[in-house]
């Protein structure tokens, strides 16, 4: 019985895999468009921090720990996107860290992409261009 239980989980973890890079496949554009946004977010985080820090302001703290808490969110992705950009592949242990983390790293850069717009509106303009206009139902 121990036996069939051991062959029943090898073959479902065998084929959660394969689905997962799967299903990694189809989310490749996905994950480069976070990458793409989470990378802009950090960057008009930083800059906000510089400016945060000459101003002697007291949200730096804060706004260090929103930089913290998007590096931690996105680490995987960006980890991933290094070895790409150094010409390395990235296992399947990589891909499905990635899957599994990057609803979070998304949802965490929305998250810096409207502390950045309300601490400072130019800066988020540079960094991440004009705001996003929310279309509202006419019913």
């Amino acid at each position: 019985m121990r036996r069939v239980a051991s062959v029943i989980l090898t073959r479902t973890a065998v084929v959660m895999i394969f689905f997962t890079a799967l299903a990694g496949c189809s989310q490749s554009e996905h994950g480069e468009h976070v990458f793409t946004r989470q990378n802009q977010a950090a960057s008009a985080l930083a800059t906000v921090i510089i400016e945060a820090e000459a101003r002697e302001s007291v949200t730096v703290e804060r706004l260090h720990v929103a930089e913290s808490q998007l590096d931690d969110a996105c680490r995987a992705l960006r980890e991933a996107a290094m070895q790409k950009m150094s010409g390395n592949s990235t296992g399947l242990e990589s891909e499905i860290l990635i899957l599994m983390s990057l609803d979070h790293c998304a949802a965490e850069t929305k998250r810096i992409e409207r502390l950045v717009r309300r601490s400072d509106p130019e800066i988020a303009r540079f960094y991440l261009g004009p705001e996003p206009v929310v279309l509202r139902s006419s019913h």
